[in-house]
């Protein structure tokens, strides 16, 4: 038998063309001068994730990243999200049995077990619908009706919750339209409690327009000013949704540029009020993220924490006062035979090219993309890393965010400071922001990298004396958006090139 020793010093021996793997390696399991494909959450150059990308290079290592690997229009091709998804209510579901039990309430979500007691997705499937007709048949105690779960994002991992969501009798039911559940059939009693069993459940999906206001009451929710200038915007999930969530489903992708979903202060408000609020699903797992009291995460035979706003503490079980909250990091992994193959079925489509790739340029195009680096050389793509590791990384991202847009919305698919540059730019002033600015790096094309030139006429240094006209498509009147662009230290050096010809003809005007 094979000690662990043994295949380290094995691998070190054996010729391999590509280690595939899926999470990030250890620094020491990196070898030199191999190729290796896993999520290596280094392109957008995350501090945390550098050293390894170091290591990387050091080595001469050549680089892909799954999760650039993406098709038409930039959809992603390699991903786990619906699988987090469906691993992630089940789990929340059997939870959630659990906690009505410790508050008094007996509901079929008792005989339902976590993802990773069931031999397949089918059988974890079957199980809750089972749940789902006595639901049907014997309905839900009054006092925890109506059970609403409100979904955040439409993505994979809001698709795949939904997707078991949908095995138990509901109704999907509009943002504006959540009030409405709490007074339907007169629900609503005396005591506040709901005075007959409810045979259904319900769900609510969201998105940002639904999460946030504009400041200026005059200005309607617009995604894409959203997402350029979230400071202009007021969190209002906490007054508009919150206070009708039984389970919340967090699904989004947050930055910590945007108003969050929920606070600790928020959350404390609404449990003074009696919000209805019961648990988070937080199957991001986002630390700290857009449910800031959400800050650990769980393992899967510990799944949840309760949180007691009251007195803000932290308690590893599911009695007493508070929201239960789950954070599990690897759900995918509870379903793991119909992941992997999920998984391996993409792959094999790739990992062929991959293998038997002798140069970076013979691959198609999305793979091209999905190298970060060829033989320890950061490839013509990802060379703004360097850069980006020096700048400020919130103003950088936010100015990158706000390129993203304007060439999706605008389709400025050309160079900015050719054609003027988008109008947001000239909203940025100061040598700090020009910086981020000139360390933008954008590539957008959906066809392979062809870096083609023509032959040069002359030898370096060696041309005939210009003295012929030139004709060249330059618009004299965007100059000076060149320059605040570039910054004073970069338009010096121009003015004394051989292109300085260009800037003095505007002075000149």
């Amino acid at each position: 038998m094979l000690t662990k020793s043994d295949v380290k010093s094995l691998m070190t021996c054996l010729i391999v063309d590509l280690y595939s793997g899926i999470k990030q390696p250890k620094l020491e399991m990196i070898l030199p001068e191999r190729a290796y494909a896993f999520f290596s959450h280094t392109h957008k150059g995350q501090k945390e994730n550098m050293p390894l990308l170091d290591k990387i290079l050091c080595e001469r290592v050549t680089l892909y990243d799954y999760e650039l690997i993406a098709g038409d229009h930039g959809k992603r091709l390699l991903a786990f999200g619906k699988y987090a998804g469906r691993a992630g209510l089940v789990d929340f579901l059997h939870g959630l049995g659990q906690r009505y039990l410790s508050l008094g309430y007996s509901t079929p979500f008792l005989s339902l077990g976590s993802s990773y007691m069931y031999s397949s997705l089918a059988a974890a499937k079957a199980a809750v619908i089972s749940v789902g007709e006595e639901i049907g048949s014997q309905g839900l105690p009054s006092g925890i009706c109506p059970l609403v779960f409100v979904f955040t994002g439409t993505g994979n991992v809001s698709h795949g919750a939904q997707e078991i969501f949908k095995l138990l009798p509901h109704t999907f039911v509009e943002p504006s339209q959540l009030p409405e559940l709490f007074l339907k059939d007169k629900w609503i009693s005396q005591n506040g409690k709901s005075t007959k069993r409810v045979h259904q459940v319900y769900g609510c999906i969201i998105t940002s327009q639904d999460m946030v206001e504009h400041q200026d009451p005059s200005k309607s929710f617009d995604k894409a000013d959203y997402y350029a200038h979230p400071e202009h915007y007021n969190p209002v999930f906490h007054e508009n949704i919150a206070p009708y969530t039984s389970v919340l489903v967090n699904c989004m992708y947050w930055e910590k540029k945007f108003p969050r979903l929920l606070s600790t202060k928020q959350i404390q408000d609404l449990a003074a009020k009696g919000c209805p609020l019961v648990g988070i699903c937080d199957i991001t797992c986002d630390i700290g993220g857009s449910i800031e009291f959400v800050n650990r995460a769980t393992s899967i035979d510990s799944p949840f924490f309760r949180f007691d706003p009251a007195n803000n503490s932290y308690c590893h079980d599911m009695d007493g006062d508070g929201v239960i909250c789950m954070a599990v990091d690897i759900l995918p992994t509870e379903f793991a035979k119909e992941a992997s193959e999920h998984f391996g079925d993409i792959l094999s489509e790739f990992v062929g090219s991959l293998a038997s790739m002798t140069e970076a340029a013979d691959l198609p195009g999305h793979l091209q993309r999905a190298c970060i680096s060829y033989r320890g050389e950061l490839t013509p793509l990802y060379e703004y890393i360097p850069r980006m590791r020096k700048s400020d990384p919130e103003l950088l991202n936010k100015m990158a965010n706000e390129v993203v847009i304007s060439v999706t919305r605008d389709h400025r698919l050309q160079s900015y400071v050719a054609q003027g540059g988008p109008a947001w730019l000239r909203s940025y002033s100061g040598s700090k922001a020009r910086n981020c600015y000139r360390r933008l790096v954008l590539y957008h094309s959906q066809e392979p990298l062809e870096l083609k030139y023509p032959h040069r006429l002359y030898e370096v240094e060696k041309p005939p004396i210009q003295n012929r006209s030139m004709n060249h498509s330059c618009y004299l009147a965007n100059i000076q958006t060149v320059k605040e662009a570039v910054g004073e230290d970069v338009w010096s050096e121009l003015r004394e090139s051989a292109i300085g010809v260009i800037v003095k003809l505007k002075e000149l005007k």
